[in-house]
């Protein structure tokens, strides 16, 4: 399935770039809006949690420290969010051009969660520079961002090869995935710090492969620490698992697309 990605990378490429153009296509900002967008998300959490409502986390000072935490974990989440559900409805919104010609279906998986890792890339870029300009020390831990990032969207992609084709026999299941991510992101601990938790909950947490992730972005980003390998051997072990699973269903599931559609 990777070799077959490889051999067409330029066509998914093309449809990253077409994508990025045509999230805001007819806007007078443009592709601006891909800054502008989490931008404003960074100075709305600062202003409310940092000036306002003064939200500080257990042991830290640091007036923005909150700020720090809560977005070195919501945008890797966002990204998350977006790559499994666009690519759960990938197939769906894309019938007619899958009716009409021929590629590799795995093309359009891999184009949405390229897509929402370049977004991430974009808004997590900005991050930083907020981070700088209110004097977070940036240590060489940051440089863990970038595998965290791949091992993160192969997650994602993990995912929507199962839930990508199911979806199409079962138009529900983009449904199901949306309310789910609403319970499991307040399951995973981005607006709180899991030392609050009371250990039985921490332990049912820990259940949750995404608690794992959003640890190491937190320990890389906010702690100025070194990802906890432990953490990644476990979040890595998952992730494997779920490409055997989805690619199963992809192969077995997959053929009859067209038909379905």
């Amino acid at each position: 399935m990777f070799s077959i990605i490889w051999k067409n990378r330029e066509l998914v490429l093309n449809l990253v770039s077409r994508d990025l153009r045509n999230r805001y296509a007819g806007s007078m900002m443009g592709i601006l809006w891909n800054v502008i967008n989490p931008l404003a998300m960074i100075v709305i959490y600062t202003v409310i949690f940092s000036q306002i409502m003064r939200a500080k986390l257990p042991g830290v000072n640091d007036i923005y420290g909150y700020s720090i935490y809560l977005c070195s974990g919501i945008f890797s989440w966002m990204a998350f969010q977006e790559a499994v559900i666009r690519g759960t409805n990938v197939f769906v919104e894309n019938a007619n051009i899958i009716k009409k010609i021929s590629f590799p279906r795995e093309v359009l998986l891999a184009f949405t969660n390229i897509s929402s890792m370049v977004v991430f890339a974009i808004s997590f870029c900005l991050f930083l520079a907020f981070v700088l300009i209110v004097g977070h020390p940036i240590t060489i831990s940051y440089l863990f961002i970038i595998p965290l990032m791949f091992l993160q969207q192969l997650f994602a992609f993990a995912l929507t090869m199962g839930t990508s084709v199911i979806n199409v026999y079962i138009k529900d299941v983009s449904q199901v995935v949306n309310v789910i991510f609403q319970f499991w992101f307040w399951m995973t601990p981005i607006v709180y710090p899991i030392t609050i938790i009371p250990h039985k909950l921490g332990i049912v947490l820990r259940l949750n492969p995404m608690f794992y992730m959003i640890e190491m972005y937190h320990n890389a980003v906010f702690r100025g620490k070194v990802p906890q390998f432990s953490y990644a051997l476990i979040f890595l072990g998952i992730t494997v698992l779920f490409l055997f699973i989805g690619a199963w269903i992809f192969r077995n599931l997959g053929r009859d697309i067209a038909d379905e559609l």
